[in-house]
């Protein structure tokens, strides 16, 4: 392949012409992902700020993170225009556990104040069930922003639920947190007619059952990742009503987008080779 041109992934093709370069040769791209593509985990937009790393550091450049969040809204929401909002690019970049406030004034990613430990806690009693189902979230957030007017009330609540969650967090209180991601599911629905199905309706009311205090399913909506909240005490409950569905159980990511190998070429005409972490949120 010569010509960048001929590149049929969107956010490799648009990325290596953002970044100026001039041709393909020379630059070999390989992608793997842990888990299934546009299911609401952040994992495309982990990738665009991954990739952007990688390039920026074969060009011997370096980015800092709030200037890699920002070249990665840049080329989804701009170049490649797909519709949705700007938080998965700066969490992907950041890493962390952060409260990510948007404003006419820009994006300030301030970390939460919690004990390590209660994070760990906290992560240990978050479950991620799959539905089986996957889309392009751009085509559920189209619904939103089309009624975004008349749900500003919705909205208002749920920026709400910011405050108290992050005050549940740094007190301890992670059980009621769980139950505020219910409530928040809750209101996230009144969002869009397509935010949901009967399919996960139903793998939420199971894990209730099965012992979950509260969950929400992850990103845009209609398809993908179910985040639930169950106590350690209650998971073993909980994973066998779930044996059949795939589960992730996870950990915070406290580095956010990382390049952990570069092979340096002498020129970009050279050849080069990159690993990097995108870190799916």
């Amino acid at each position: 392949m010569d010509t960048i041109g001929e590149i049929l992934h969107p956010a490799v093709r648009e990325s290596l012409k953002f970044l100026g370069f001039n041709n393909a040769q020379g630059v070999e791209i390989h992608h793997q992902g842990d888990l299934p593509a546009r299911t609401g985990i952040g994992s495309s937009s982990s990738f665009s700020v991954g990739l952007i790393n990688a390039l920026t550091s074969l060009q011997g450049g370096f980015i800092d993170k709030k200037g890699l969040a920002e070249k990665a809204v840049h080329l989804e929401r701009d170049i490649l225009r797909e519709t949705g909002g700007v938080q998965d690019q700066y969490a992907a970049a950041y890493g962390g556990f952060n409260r990510i406030t948007f404003s006419k004034e820009g994006v300030t990613v301030t970390p939460v104040t919690a004990s390590r430990n209660v994070l760990n806690e906290l992560s240990e009693n978050l479950v991620l069930v799959y539905t089986g189902s996957s889309r392009f979230s751009s085509e559920v957030s189209k619904s939103i922003v089309t009624n975004l007017n008349q749900k500003e009330s919705y909205l208002r609540l749920m920026v709400q639920q910011v405050d108290t969650g992050e005050k549940l967090i740094k007190n301890g209180s992670l059980d009621e947190f769980g139950k505020l991601l219910g409530e928040g599911w809750k209101l996230k629905k009144e969002l869009s007619g397509n935010m949901t199905t009967p399919e996960i309706d139903e793998i939420y009311s199971k894990g209730i059952e099965a012992g979950a205090l509260g969950g929400k399913l992850i990103g845009g909506g209609s398809a993908g990742f179910v985040l639930f909240y169950v106590p350690r005490s209650r998971q073993m409950a909980f994973r066998e009503v779930f044996k059949k569905l795939i589960k992730v159980f996870f950990k915070i990511d406290w580095d956010g987008s990382t390049l952990i190998y570069k092979e340096p070429s002498k020129s970009l005409g050279g050849s080069a080779t990159l690993s990097f972490l995108g870190n799916a949120c």
